[in-house]
């Protein structure tokens, strides 16, 4: 998602109003990729008249109505130290999101496992009704749904 051309293309889809994304880093990325890919998946749903997006990052980026717990302190403390471009890149993406004018969910999920989907999960913010850990398969259908019936 960092050459525009091509977000363009994996973006457009007439049918929807809406657009997910759950870009992340991998080990060969560059310290920005997600702050970029983001600029470029906006610029395209723009582009074509998306107006909501829904996105993934992680619970460490924060928000002024957090109540971080002695558990999520720690972690992001963390994370600052060992991870800190990681979660720079993580916070730049939000910022390009919440700077676009698009009508968007940020979605910042906790631990992610491999189990099933239960359709059940909790909506908060950190140390508010928020949990530990989550299956990919309700992160993703929780992403789904926002795009089209929005629970927050």
């Amino acid at each position: 998602m960092l050459s525009g051309a091509s977000t363009t293309s994996a973006t457009h889809s007439p049918s929807r109003s809406d657009n997910a994304s759950s870009l992340g880093p991998t080990k060969t990325s560059t310290n920005d990729a997600q702050t970029r890919g983001t600029e470029n998946i906006v610029a395209a749903i723009k582009k074509h008249g998306v107006r909501r997006l829904v996105t993934l990052t992680g619970a460490w980026v924060s928000d002024p109505k957090d109540r971080p717990k002695l558990f999520d302190r720690v972690m992001g403390a963390l994370l600052k130290r060992l991870q800190r471009d990681v979660l720079a890149d993580a916070e730049g993406h939000a910022r390009v999101i919440q700077d676009s004018g698009l009508d968007w969910v940020i979605v910042r999920g906790p631990v992610l496992t491999e189990g099933e989907k239960k359709g059940e999960y909790r909506v908060g913010y950190v140390g508010k009704n928020s949990g530990f850990k989550i299956s990919r398969a309700d992160v993703a259908d929780f992403m789904l749904e926002q795009g089209t019936t929005p629970r927050i």
